[in-house]
């Protein structure tokens, strides 16, 4: 994807399990960026490409998810599962344990799922 976010400035990216590492290595990667490092084709600082991540909220430690969320905020986090896996989790449940407002709560819930997946769900209830 090296060179993709900014060829393509509204593709999206969905990262399963909190996104991994992503979330924690923001200021290293904006490191690498600023000090001219061999393959970093970045363009803009690193912070202005988070619009284009979405992760779960597939995090079994709430610290951690208060952490994704006070870092992401709530317009590019979804509920996951893992379904079938060892790991699995109602991810309806873990999105209640961090008590948000409504509607930021909404926006993970369901909102920025249909967003991501270009689903109009208001037309398709008509």
């Amino acid at each position: 994807i090296r060179d993709s976010l900014d060829a393509f400035p509204k593709l999206k990216i969905y990262i399963t399990h909190g996104g991994g590492m992503t979330p924690y290595q923001l200021g290293r990667l904006e490191q690498a960026r600023t000090t001219g490092q061999p393959g970093v084709k970045a363009q803009r600082p690193i912070y202005e490409y988070m619009q284009n991540f979405y992760f779960d909220v597939l995090v079994h430690d709430l610290k951690a998810r208060k952490f994704l969320y006070e870092l992401w905020g709530a317009d590019n986090l979804v509920v996951g599962s893992n379904r079938g896996g060892w790991d699995w989790a109602d991810g309806f449940a873990l999105l209640d344990e961090l008590q948000l407002p409504r509607e930021e709560h909404e926006k993970i819930q369901w909102k920025n799922a249909a967003k991501l997946f270009n689903l109009d769900l208001v037309r398709q209830r008509a």
